[in-house]
């Protein structure tokens, strides 16, 4: 029993050092005082991998896709900081105060996140799903 709680005790210490390091920034980041931190912008850092060829070709262009069954509609949030944000909402069939927040990919709040919000709403008729632009 001591063994096990030696053992985990050492996995807990060494995996809260790793949960410091960032994985928006290098070493090179670092050096020239870029950081991942609230100081620095991880949003501009990640937003630079639009630059990197071999990110790119790893995030194929999707097809034309139109939205099925179209319950939902885009509505513009206001957020704490007074900055706009848009968003597509399908409410739930009756009043409900039970979420279901849809994240997008690479490409943003395109048609196929509009779908995938669609197919949810579908599926869970008593959640009203929203669907984030995160850009």
């Amino acid at each position: 029993m001591k063994k096990i709680f030696v053992i985990l005790a050492f996995l807990l210490a060494t995996g809260s050092i790793y949960a410091q390091e960032s994985c928006c920034s290098t070493d090179k980041d670092t050096k020239a005082g870029h950081s991942a931190t609230p100081s620095g912008d991880a949003l501009a850092m990640f937003a630079s991998n639009s630059n990197d060829p071999n990110f790119v070709a790893a995030h194929a262009a999707p097809m034309p896709v139109e939205v099925v069954n179209g319950r939902g509609a885009m509505i513009t949030l206001t957020l704490s900081d007074r900055t706009k944000s848009d968003a597509y909402f399908v409410r739930a069939n009756k009043k409900s105060n039970k979420w279901l927040f849809v994240f997008h990919e690479w490409w943003g709040l395109n048609d196929h996140i509009k779908n995938e919000a669609e197919k949810y709403a579908e599926a869970y008729p008593d959640l009203n799903v929203l669907a984030l632009d995160l850009y």
